[in-house]
């Protein structure tokens, strides 16, 4: 039995800090073809990835370090993506978001996957 893909959306959705549910910043077709990547490249190891999606099943409970590997290593493929917003009237400006802590948390988090260690 297969995982389907779009399982995975909304957990790298909300890393990625989107979670509008009437905008989203990556189209389902980018995140999928990130999960195929990630698999295909080896960064999750006994699973393959096909039409219907992840095989064996995987889920956390099944898991869990495979489920946060493929979670981690997909949001940070867009990690280089991320970009704080910011804008300008006059004598007022404003910088909105710090994409440098959001990255800094992916890379963190995918460095204490592959060195064995579950993050608390």
């Amino acid at each position: 039995m297969a995982t389907a893909l779009s399982t995975f959306r909304e957990p790298i959705r909300s890393i990625l800090q989107d979670s509008d549910p009437d905008i989203h910043i990556y189209a389902d077709a980018a995140l999928d073809a990130a999960m195929r990547a990630v698999v295909n490249l080896g960064k999750v190891t006994d699973y393959t990835v096909g039409d219907g999606g992840i095989t064996p099943t995987l889920t956390a409970a099944t898991d869990p370090t495979a489920w946060a590997q493929l979670v981690w290593h997909t949001a940070k493929m867009f990690a280089s993506g991320i970009t704080s917003s910011s804008f300008t009237q006059r004598s007022f400006s404003e910088r909105i978001g710090e994409p440098r802590e959001l990255v800094g948390m992916i890379l963190d988090e995918v460095y204490r996957l592959e060195d064995g260690e579950m993050s608390a």
